[in-house]
C-alpha cells in the first residue's frame, strides 16, 4: 500500500458512498483514524517531512472555502496577465513526488496529502462561478498530480464527470504520470481537457524530480493519450541553469519529437526556475545541502528566479530547439 495510513474527518464515511467505496477496496485493511478537521494532523508544527515523504498518510476531508483560486502570475505568459478567467481548484493538496525546484518544498508543514472529498458541494459552488465569471480556464493540479494517483485513489473519475458538463471551460491537469495509464482508455477523452505532462532532460530528472516516473514512462504515457484522442501540452518548466544545460536540453528535445509526434501537440509551454520568497526561503532551511535552491538567484517582487540575462538565455535558446519541430504560435512562455 502507497500510503502508511488514512485519517478520515468525522461524518465522511456515512456522507460519501466515494469514500466508503475506498475503505471496502482499496484502503481495505489500512489502519484508520478519524479527526475532527484536517489541519489537527496537516498542521502540527515540527512534522519530520522527509521521513513522512517515504510513506505519507492520506487525509481524506472537506474542502471549505474558497473553492477557487485566481490563478499565480508565476504560472501565466505575458498574453495571459490581462485574462480574468485564469483559476485553479484544489481538489488535493500535497504531492508524492519530491522535486527539488517545486514550491511544495517549502510551502506545507506536512508531507501527507490532503484529499477533498465533498465532491457535491464543491461542484455546486464552482459551477456558479463558472457561470457568473464565464471562466475560460480552470486547472485542477496545481499542488498534486492526480493522473499519477488515479491509479489509486481512482481520483480523476468526479472531475472528468464535472468537466463534462462544463464544455464551455478547459480544464488542465498537469501530470509526471507514466506508463500505462488505464483511464486513457477506459474513458472517453473530453476536448476541453488538457493533459499537460511536465518533462525535463533525463540527467536533469535523475538529479533534480525525486520519486518521480522515469522520462521514458512519460513518454510513453504521452503517446497513448494522443494515441486515445486526448488534448495533450507538453511543459518544459522549469528549465533550469546547470553545467552543461544546453547540451542536455538540445539532445533532450531532438530525441522528445522523434518518441512523440509534434502534430497532435496542442501546445509547448515554456519557463525558467521561479519560487515565491517566503517558499524559498523556507525550502533553503529544509534542505541546505540542494545546491539548486542555494543558487544565488535574483529576487524580482516577491519571486526568486534567475539573473535577466540568464533567463533570457535559457528561454531563447530552448525556444529555438522546439521551433526547429513545431511552430512559434504553439510555444508560450510562462512566468514572465
Amino acid at each position: 500500500m502507497f500510503f502508511s495510513r488514512i485519517y478520515i474527518e468525522r461524518g465522511l464515511v456515512e456522507e460519501s458512498p466515494y469514500v466508503a467505496g475506498l475503505l471496502k477496496g482499496r484502503f481495505k485493511g489500512l489502519r484508520v483514524t478519524p479527526i475532527n478537521h484536517y489541519k489537527d494532523i496537516f498542521s502540527r508544527p515540527r512534522q519530520e517531512i522527509e521521513l513522512q515523504k517515504r510513506r505519507p498518510a492520506i487525509i481524506l476531508a472537506r474542502k471549505r472555502p474558497p473553492y477557487l483560486y485566481e490563478g499565480s502570475r508565476l504560472c501565466r505568459s505575458s498574453a495571459d496577465a490581462v485574462e480574468v478567467s485564469d483559476y485553479y481548484a484544489l481538489p488535493m493538496m500535497n504531492c508524492p513526488m519530491s522535486c527539488e525546484y517545486c514550491f511544495l518544498r517549502g510551502m506545507y508543514p506536512s508531507a501527507h496529502l490532503v484529499y477533498f472529498v465533498n465532491f457535491d458541494e464543491v461542484f455546486e459552488e464552482i459551477s456558479s462561478a463558472i457561470y457568473e465569471h464565464s471562466m475560460g480556464k480552470i486547472a485542477l493540479s496545481f499542488e498534486s498530480d492526480l493522473v499519477y494517483l488515479d491509479s489509486i485513489l481512482r481520483c480523476l473519475e468526479p472531475w472528468l464527470d464535472f468537466a463534462r458538463q462544463h464544455p464551455e471551460t478547459t480544464f488542465e491537469i498537469r501530470t509526471k504520470a507514466g506508463g500505462r495509464l488505464h483511464f486513457l482508455k477506459e474513458t472517453r477523452p473530453l476536448k476541453n481537457v488538457r493533459l499537460a505532462w511536465s518533462l525535463s532532460p533525463p540527467r536533469l530528472h535523475t538529479a533534480f524530480e525525486h520519486g518521480s516516473p522515469s522520462i521514458g514512462a512519460r513518454l510513453k504515457a504521452i503517446r497513448d493519450a494522443i494515441e486515445c484522442g486526448w488534448q495533450v501540452t507538453i511543459c518544459l518548466d522549469p528549465i533550469l541553469y546547470t553545467i552543461s544545460w544546453e547540451g542536455h536540453y538540445m539532445e533532450f528535445i531532438s530525441k522528445l519529437f522523434t518518441q512523440v509526434p509534434p502534430g497532435p501537440i496542442q501546445e509547448v509551454q515554456i519557463g525558467v526556475f521561479r519560487m515565491g520568497k517566503e517558499q524559498l526561503k523556507e525550502a533553503r532551511k529544509r534542505y541546505p545541502s540542494s545546491q539548486l535552491l542555494h543558487y544565488p538567484y535574483e529576487i524580482v517582487g516577491n519571486t526568486y528566479t534567475y539573473p535577466k540575462k540568464v533567463a533570457e538565455t535559457l528561454l531563447s535558446k530552448v525556444k529555438g530547439l522546439l521551433m526547429e519541430h513545431i511552430t512559434e504560435e504553439r510555444i508560450r512562455i510562462v512566468g514572465v
